[in-house]
């Protein structure tokens, strides 16, 4: 059974065009074609219906469903032009249009949230490798800075004792005689009696009067 529907005629009374609307209709084809292949309108084959194992991913995202074979075609030239007949149906291929849009739709917005959700990862990694490499200078400013306070004879330790000094200083090298490999460096500042014992924390001691 075939339904079909005039949709307008030509100049000439003795032709007109129909459009297959439900029905087993001949359809041209290019290349081999088996029994219950699906045949699809191809940009690439103008004019023709092809079966879908001629077709890649990415050309059956630009055809349009037309139907399924009811006879087959077998060819050794892909090439070759043929007549199968097909079970087409218009509403089933404008539904499979429909949904292929929605498909190739969906697929964008969720490559489209998988290309952010890839972008807020490198920015996650390249935050936390800045504060990873922070912490680690923090840490050494703060291992410098403590090493400065509290060890003996840092600079920072020699810069707070000679505070309050007077003018003048002293500098010497000796060769002790229980280890004469040792070269000690002495470093001599001068203070008043009262800023020494302030800085000494003896502020109980008295001056000795040594004339």
């Amino acid at each position: 059974m075939e339904l079909s529907k005039e949709i307008w005629k030509l100049k000439d009374a003795g032709r007109s065009e129909t459009i297959c609307m439900m029905g087993i209709v001949p359809v041209q084809v290019k290349g081999s074609v088996c029994i219950n292949d699906a045949l699809y309108a191809s940009p690439d084959f103008p004019g023709f219906a092809v079966s879908s194992y001629h077709l890649n991913t990415s050309l059956l995202q630009s055809c349009a469903h037309i139907g399924y074979a009811f006879s087959s075609q077998n060819v050794a030239d892909e090439k070759v032009e043929g007549m199968v007949k097909a079970g087409v149906s218009v509403l089933e291929s404008a539904s499979r249009c429909l949904q292929d849009v929605r498909l190739r739709t969906l697929e964008e917005r969720l490559e489209s949230k998988f290309n952010d959700i890839c972008i807020k990862q490198k920015r996650s990694k390249r935050y936390t490798r800045i504060c990873f490499f922070a912490w680690i200078a923090l840490a050494i400013l703060s291992g410098v800075f403590l090493y400065q306070i509290f060890v003996p004879g840092t600079s920072f330790r020699y810069f707070l004792c000679k505070q309050g000094r007077m003018s003048g200083s002293a500098f010497f090298q000796f060769i002790p005689t229980r280890d004469i490999t040792v070269y000690p460096n002495v470093r001599g500042i001068q203070f008043e009696f009262s800023v020494l014992m302030q800085k000494t924390a003896h502020t109980w001691y008295k001056q000795l009067n040594m004339t």
